[in-house]
């Protein structure tokens, strides 16, 4: 190996290891968390992640873009050519359900990338990456809905695209209101003043899909 090979390996476990250590931290601690914890974590100086991360938002992205591309990888293997279109969209919906159960930590940093401010300062290498991960995600629902009007099961005049915002857009609220409810110390199913009182809402989420796919059907 050559020592130019070698020192880019280096520096390729170097940006992983921050990466490790940033994981952690952002999952601990949230945004909020300081770039002073991460190299602290990651037992190196502070300035040495400058070398490897623009910004904190880029780390913090960076990260997420981890959880990305674990969804994906999810719904590359839900994809099955022989399930019918709606039956390939529920299957979409538990599998990210299943994301949110086993990977909430990362549903949750998803939150700060549809913040507009946030946003904002992020490099557009990063925020180039997250779109093209998004839109991947995306297209997964989408396709299954272009063949769903194919067939004549979804409605013609449906735009596959506005179809797809609506759905992720409503089953991502759904998830958020299980997230910030079911473990809120103040929220049980008989206080009557809880704004989910008395609502199941694992039920709650099928029936959102339920409701949407209703929408969809011609």
């Amino acid at each position: 190996m050559g020592s130019q090979e070698r020192i880019k390996r280096v520096k390729e476990q170097r940006r992983i290891d921050i990466l490790d250590a940033a994981e952690k931290v952002f999952f601990s601690r949230g945004f909020d968390a300081k770039l002073s914890d991460i190299a602290e974590k990651a037992e190196l100086a502070k300035g040495t992640i400058y070398l490897y991360f623009n910004s904190k938002e880029d780390l913090y992205f960076s990260v997420l873009l981890r959880g990305l591309d674990i969804l994906a990888e999810m719904f590359e293997n839900a994809f099955d050519e022989t399930l019918q279109p709606a039956e390939q969209l529920r299957e979409y919906s538990n599998v990210y359900a299943s994301y949110f159960r086993k990977h909430r930590p990362f549903f949750r940093m998803l939150y700060r990338y549809e913040h507009p401010k946030i946003r904002t300062q992020v490099s557009p290498t990063i925020l180039h990456q997250l779109s093209n991960r998004s839109k991947g995600l995306l297209t997964f629902v989408a396709e299954a809905i272009k063949r769903g009007i194919r067939e004549g099961v979804f409605h013609p005049d449906l735009d596959p695209l506005q179809a797809t915002i609506v759905l992720w857009s409503s089953l991502s609220g759904i998830l958020r209101e299980i997230d910030l409810n079911e473990n809120d110390p103040l929220w049980s199913p008989s206080d009557l003043q809880a704004p989910l009182s008395g609502v199941n809402l694992e039920e709650l989420y099928t029936l959102s899909f339920d409701l949407l796919l209703r929408g969809l059907s011609a």
